[in-house]
């Protein structure tokens, strides 16, 4: 079997659109695996109109979102694992289509994800090559990847200890060890941006706590090394590293339409007008 799809829920009340989402999927070589919080029986008789496509649930007490994710992995038969978590839901009914529509030899495939925050949404570019040291200042969206089921085996399961990015600290302990990345270029997830890991404080606090556990300090020194310095006016106001995944930037805090071009950065697109400037350190 090409793919496992784990879907984990707790009374979530857009429950619907993300059993549609898969059950809608062109691409059917793949088993459902859903693993539920004991959500009340409103959900749960949601859940029963699909029983005939999932091939496992079970609903009962766990310990959090990672330690449903585990229960999910030991079931899983597939080649590949997805985690599309209850309210969120593939771009289009073509995404497994797309990718698995053609053979696939990497660890780990990833692509683009459609955040919708509120009444706003767009398209977040994930960055075209990883390594180790992207995780340094970014992560990819969990929802757009698909993870080759042995390396859980490999590497083990995900870390329980943490509540919010233990998909994290998997991706670094994955990257450390130099599993092959690939960037697929289809946007894979609609991501709504209301769950636990929108907390940014708590988010930002397991992410550093993740970081410093994993990284040495001759891992933080390589980083400096290969950073990129934006100057305005002569003045340092933002460091990126080399390959800096997005075309926007934050300016002093506030969302400013920017365009990189090779070295320098240019507002709302006017070419001739370039306001920033990148020098290597």
């Amino acid at each position: 079997m090409k793919l496992s799809i784990i879907t984990i829920c707790k009374n979530e009340p857009n429950l619907r659109r993300t059993l549609d989402s898969i059950n809608n999927q062109t691409f059917k070589d793949f088993e459902w695996i859903v693993i539920d919080g004991k959500s009340d029986s409103k959900i749960i008789k949601i859940f029963d109109e699909y029983r005939d496509r999932i091939n496992f649930f079970t609903s009962e007490v766990d310990r959090g979102i990672y330690n449903a994710y585990n229960k999910a992995i030991k079931k899983a038969h597939g080649e590949y694992v997805c985690f599309m978590n209850a309210g969120d839901v593939f771009y289009d009914d073509m995404v497994l289509e797309n990718v698995f529509g053609r053979k696939q030899t990497a660890d780990i495939l990833y692509g683009n994800t459609n955040i919708i925050k509120g009444k706003k949404s767009y398209i977040e570019e994930a960055p075209d090559t990883i390594d180790k040291y992207f995780f340094m200042y970014g992560t990819i969206n969990h929802q757009s990847c698909f993870i080759k089921t042995y390396l859980f085996k490999k590497y083990g399961l995900y870390n329980e200890s943490y509540k919010i990015a233990s998909d994290f600290e998997k991706f670094i302990v994955f990257a450390k060890h130099n599993v092959c990345f690939k960037k697929l270029n289809l946007v894979i997830a609609t991501y709504y941006k209301n769950g636990i890991s929108s907390n940014k404080s708590k988010t930002h606090r397991e992410f550093e706590k993740i970081k410093h556990s994993l990284f040495s300090d001759a891992d933080f020194d390589e980083f400096e090394k290969r950073k990129k310095e934006i100057k305005f006016l002569f003045i340092p106001i933002i460091s990126v590293i080399e390959r800096f995944p997005k075309t926007y930037f934050k300016l002093f805090g506030l969302l400013t339409i920017l365009k990189l071009k090779r070295t320098k950065v240019y507002l709302f697109g006017l070419k001739f007008l370039p306001i920033l400037t990148i020098k290597e350190r």
